[in-house]
């Protein structure tokens, strides 16, 4: 039997917990440039939240990069190497994130995880909520332009008069979602209108690691009716580009998830586009 030792991350781990991030992971983390930047952040802000798991030979076989954000230790990613799989090893990551955060004074570990509940909640942790992401595979298929409402460019003198029909929230909701996407993607803000009465706004984003999917960023629709015509509306915008998926995080306003199913929308199973189960144990 195998004897292992928690400790404190040091710069020299960066090339162990890239490859057991690469080898363990199923989604995004399991990507070279995100997992090393996020480490080399973390350890330039003083890498109180990093752990590893080394073997009795030295070996880093297990990682956990942490936070905290004010009465709560976060949990962003943790992995074994599957060679050491069901040894116990993620428990002892957990203990360290969770005997640290009690040392600091703070009530409560979460997470979020696409794949990994049970794990979590075998660990007395305890599922939150839920954010349902949804995935349409369009590459193939006949997408035609939504027939209730008309599509154009949304531009930024548009952005004025849609400020008379919006409440302040939305419309400052609709300036966040616009300019954040206004370098990368100007082309997937899209206005929608019922003869020459604007009904809404629906804006995408291109994934930043898988640029054939365009996720759902923004949409406001007047009236309820609209909101699904919003949507197709987009999707036929990435059809026309030739992309493969589009994908919406529920909630949506006026959209409802169980009409999307019957339209062949699907659960998200991208390594960057998942249902995301938000964890939490709470620390006495």
């Amino acid at each position: 039997m195998k004897d292992f030792r928690v400790r404190m991350a040091r710069p020299d781990d960066v090339v162990a917990v890239v490859r057991i991030a690469n080898q363990a992971f199923l989604e995004t983390a399991r990507l070279t440039g995100p997992i090393g930047r996020s480490f080399a952040q973390q350890l330039r802000d003083g890498g109180e939240w990093l752990f590893v798991v080394e073997d009795e030979d030295g070996r880093v076989v297990g990682f956990l990069l942490g936070r905290h954000s004010g009465d709560t230790a976060k949990i962003g990613w943790i992995a074994v190497h599957p060679n050491y799989w069901g040894m116990g090893i993620g428990g002892m990551l957990l203990r360290a994130i969770e005997e640290k955060a009690r040392r600091m004074g703070l009530r409560a570990v979460e997470t979020g995880t696409p794949f990994a509940r049970s794990f979590y909640e075998k660990y007395g942790f305890k599922c939150i909520g839920v954010q349902r992401a949804l995935i349409l595979e369009i590459a193939g298929k006949s997408i035609e332009p939504p027939q209730e409402v008309r599509m154009r460019p949304l531009l930024l003198d548009d952005l004025s008069s849609l400020a008379n029909i919006m409440g302040r929230d939305d419309y400052l909701s609709l300036l966040s979602s616009y300019f954040s996407t206004f370098q990368s993607d100007p082309e997937k803000a899209l206005l929608s209108l019922d003869g020459e009465n604007v009904v809404g706004v629906v804006i995408g984003r291109a994934d930043s690691i898988y640029r054939d999917l365009v996720t759902l960023e923004y949409l406001y629709s007047v009236e309820p009716r609209y909101a699904l015509s919003l949507l197709y509306g987009l999707v036929y915008l990435s059809s026309v580009e030739g992309l493969r998926w589009v994908g919406v995080r529920f909630p949506v306003p006026h959209i409802d998830e169980e009409e999307l199913r019957k339209k062949g929308w699907k659960d998200g199973e991208l390594p960057t586009f998942w249902t995301r189960y938000w964890m939490r144990k709470d620390l006495k």
